[in-house]
This record gives C-alpha cells, sequence and structure tokens, in this order.
C-alpha cells in the first residue's frame, strides 16, 4: 500500500517547527530564511536532542544550503526526501556527549564528538536532524 503524503491527511510538513522562514520562496533552490537566522535559532537552542549533551563551550562554525543527496553523501543518511530538496545545514564546533541506551547487565557508554550537525528544512524552516561527527569512547 503507497502511504504517500498525499494520502495521509492532516500530515503538516516533516519535521519540529524551528526557525521561523523571514522571505517568501517559491523557488526550489532558494531558501525561506538567511543563514543567519539558522545559525542564530542554534546559537540560542543549542544542539541538544534526547541523548546529545554539551561538556563544554561550542559555537556556530559554519551553514550552508545543500540539496538533500549532498547531505546523504556526508553522513551516509538523510530525511527521506526527494534529492533536490533544499535542505540548511549548521555546523557546530564544541564537546558534545552522547549516551547509548542502557543494555541490561552492561555499561551503560558515553561517546564524544567534537563537530554536530543540525539539519533544516530550508523552506519551512524546521528542525529535521541531528548528526554527530565522529565519536570516541568516553
Amino acid at each position: 500500500m503507497d502511504r504517500s503524503d498525499a494520502t495521509r491527511p492532516n500530515q503538516g510538513p516533516p519535521g519540529v517547527p524551528a526557525i521561523t522562514p523571514t522571505r517568501v520562496s517559491t523557488a526550489p533552490a532558494v531558501p525561506a530564511f538567511a543563514a543567519e537566522d539558522a545559525a542564530a535559532f542554534v546559537a540560542a537552542h543549542g544542539v541538544g536532542g534526547i541523548r546529545i549533551g554539551t561538556a563544554g563551550p561550542w559555537a556556530v562554525e559554519a551553514v550552508e544550503f545543500i540539496p538533500e543527496r549532498e547531505l546523504q553523501a556526508r553522513f551516509a543518511t538523510g530525511t527521506g526526501a526527494a534529492e533536490d530538496t533544499l535542505r540548511c545545514l549548521v555546523t557546530v564546533r564544541g564537546i558534545f556527549a552522547v549516551a547509548a541506551l542502557p543494555i541490561p547487565g552492561r555499561e551503560r557508554r558515553v561517546g564524544v564528538a567534537h563537530q554536530a550537525y543540525v539539519v533544516f528544512d530550508a523552506h519551512t524552516g524546521n528542525s529535521l536532524l541531528r548528526v554527530l561527527g565522529p565519536t570516541e569512547r568516553a
């Protein structure tokens, strides 16, 4: 059975509302907000996720608008959108800790990374994905 967006009523755009678009964008390659808007959002809200925490100072290093295909090539994961869908990738440098899910009878592991990435939909501003750079066991 096909479960495309068209067959699921009342479903809004994917992701969690985050950046408020600051301009109207109808062209696929033109974002609805500026790189500065994305940097300001991450600076105000951080990169934390369910199991991601900061372990020291951090700062936004770069903001890029890239197609989904490039996101998939860089991280071997994506959002499931069409390859040409525009994404906003925010690179953050700092010290980030991620805790593995607990496994009964085993020591809980914590990994440390020095880069984190936050991915937004470049047209809706919705937060889509968080990715940590290479991790090392702490």
